[in-house]
């Protein structure tokens, strides 16, 4: 029922309108229920004057007929923040290791990481019998010492132990850098057959010839290092990288194992042993390394 002076509209206005109304429908097809394009509203609206499009209700240009991206009832899609795992992402770690520092020392020690990528480490290792033979080796070719330093060091220096502490950052990924100190202890015993020709002594008629001394040296290193860390299976931790250790400081002793380790020329032995092992160690000052590890994070 419509009143006097009205028309009902299917005129050329309202197909227009109707027209607009699918095209915007058929171009977001998986607007919400709750939006569904008004088409019942046009085909029974009735409107004073058909030219006249000020007659048309105004919810029906500002809600059917708006552009999705202009109606406040339409959300944007949200984007998760994602981030890295060098950002907000990362937890603490707490990691059991075992490593290697060759041609250094083989151990285990304990890593702690904090979620913003600061890292502490603390580790004990064994210093085997190929390392020190290798770093003797090599420590005596590189410094230009004699032969018979050489072979006073491979004879005197059968073990020793490592004690490490560093302070780290990972920056990004896996890419970390730790800085720190290492107390070496190296342990053995020498001849003093061994170490005459590097005093330059003679042992015929001293008694001398059989005389053992047990070498004790303690060796304070600065370390660096820097590498690549990955976690595999979300606990395990595979690390390898390179690094550096120089020695702070060197201080040796010799003690003798015999009757005769007070006299003169016993004296003139252990310091002629001492000195050259600490004389090689800060000469030749460096050691480079290749680092390996594998943890298990329990965190």
């Amino acid at each position: 029922m419509t009143r006097p002076g009205s028309t009902l509209v299917p005129t050329t206005a309202t197909l227009v309108i109707a027209a607009f109304a699918i095209t915007a429908r058929a171009q977001s097809p998986a607007e919400p229920p709750g939006l569904a394009l008004r088409l019942p509203a046009l085909r029974s609206l009735a409107i004073d004057s058909p030219a006249d499009p000020a007659g048309f209700p105004e919810d029906v240009f500002h809600t059917t007929l708006a552009p999705l991206s202009r109606r406040p009832d339409v959300q944007p899609d949200v984007v998760p923040d994602v981030q890295p795992e060098s950002g907000r992402g990362r937890k603490w770690s707490l990691a059991l290791e075992a490593y290697t520092h060759t041609p250094v020392d083989i151990g285990g020690g304990v890593l702690v990481e904090t979620p913003f990528g600061l890292r502490l480490s603390t580790g004990l290792g064994w210093v085997p019998p190929g390392y020190l033979n290798l770093m003797a080796n090599v420590a005596t070719s590189a410094s230009g010492v004699d032969s018979a330093t050489g072979t006073l060091v491979r004879n005197g220096v059968d073990g020793g132990n490592v004690w490490r502490a560093q302070l780290g950052i990972r920056p990004i990924g896996g890419l970390y850098f730790d800085a720190g100190y290492a107390l070496v202890t190296l342990h053995g015993n020498v001849t003093a057959t061994d170490i005459a020709p590097t005093a330059g002594l003679s042992l015929a008629g001293t008694g001398l010839e059989n005389a053992a001394y047990a070498l004790h040296s303690t060796i304070h290193m600065w370390t660096a290092e820097a590498g690549w860390q990955a976690r595999i299976g979300g606990h395990v931790l595979l690390g390898l990288g390179v690094g550096m250790m120089g020695t702070i400081s060197s201080s040796t002793r010799a003690d003798p194992n015999f009757a005769l380790g007070s006299t003169s020329q016993a004296q003139i032995l252990s310091q002629s042993a001492t000195n050259r092992i600490d004389t090689l160690v800060k000469r030749y000052g460096f050691v480079p390394t290749v680092q390996a590890r594998l943890g298990f994070d329990l965190l």
